[in-house]
């Protein structure tokens, strides 16, 4: 069966090439790359990365790879969003220079970019996230992320992907971080420059969990330090993290960077949570 489904492709690899100019036709490198996914596509089906159900075809382009009960939790708009801090408005509102969430908020970036609410759905993906099999959950989010917002991330003109970092005490007990993983695959679909290291937590602190807004900003206050500044000077920097709250993290990792020279910093982050979620 398998040999069957390798043999059609292969054909349909030859026969689909121009017979007038044999220097189109596919390369044995590619044959043996149609080979390869035909067959691991018939012995392993894709599958939905959050509910494991298996994919249509037609479903794997279109919805960044999710199944189509998950991709409508996870794109149906749930009201107008709030680009300075993406926090989610009523449909009447101007959201262009601030919200009732951070109207009182000194942010120094310039915009965030969310998928979604902290909730349902994507509040579990963002969850199991957290552990390194959620990588491939991780992907297919920022796919989706992007192409929702794919004519307005180019526009940005990004020149460096800056995950926000651990703390080296951190990385002895918890060596995934999801911020990495983000900021990897944003890098590779926006085709821009990955700052793993550019960015570094220089004191180890509390998780944010169960501390109220004022204690947040706190408890993140010089926590972050630029260790190569010239790779962030005059930059437009893409700040990523996996959840946003108050912006504490976020704002205090955005102060740095622009001290040293960034141009603009814009956060990208999965999700918006609006209360004490993390």
């Amino acid at each position: 069966m398998i040999a069957g489904v390798v043999s059609n492709v292969v054909r349909g690899q030859i026969m689909s090439a121009p017979q007038a100019d044999p220097v189109h036709v596919p390369r044995p490198s590619s044959w043996w790359s149609a080979l390869r996914d035909a067959a691991i596509d018939f012995v392993y089906p894709p599958t939905c990365p959050f509910c494991q159900a298996e994919l249509p075809a037609d479903m794997r382009e279109v919805s960044g790879g999710f199944c189509l009960t998950c991709w409508v939790a996870l794109t149906t708009p749930t009201g107008s969003v709030c680009r300075r801090c993406g926090g989610t408005v009523g449909p009447y509102l101007d959201v262009e220079s601030g919200c009732i969430f951070c109207q009182d908020e000194a942010y120094v970036f310039d915009r965030v970019y969310r998928l979604g609410l902290y909730d349902g759905v994507l509040g579990t993906a963002c969850l199991w996230g957290k552990h390194r099999r959620g990588d491939p959950l991780l992907a297919a989010l920022v796919k989706l992320l992007c192409q929702s917002e794919r004519g307005t991330l180019a526009d940005e003109k990004i020149d460096v992907v800056v995950p926000i970092p651990q703390h080296w005490l951190q990385r002895l007990y918890r060596s995934h971080n999801a911020p990495d993983t983000l900021a990897t695959v944003f890098a590779s679909r926006l085709r821009t420059r990955l700052g793993t290291h550019t960015l570094q937590k220089t004191r180890f602190t509390p998780r944010q969990g169960r501390l109220g807004p004022q204690a947040r900003r706190i408890n993140m206050k010089n926590a972050f330090r630029v260790a190569k500044p010239a790779s962030v000077a005059g930059a437009t920097v893409l700040l990523v993290d996996d959840v946003m709250t108050t912006g504490a993290t976020v704002n205090e990792a955005a102060k740095v960077i622009r001290q040293a020279g960034a141009k603009r910093v814009v956060v990208a982050v999965l999700a918006r949570g609006l209360g004490i979620h993390r």
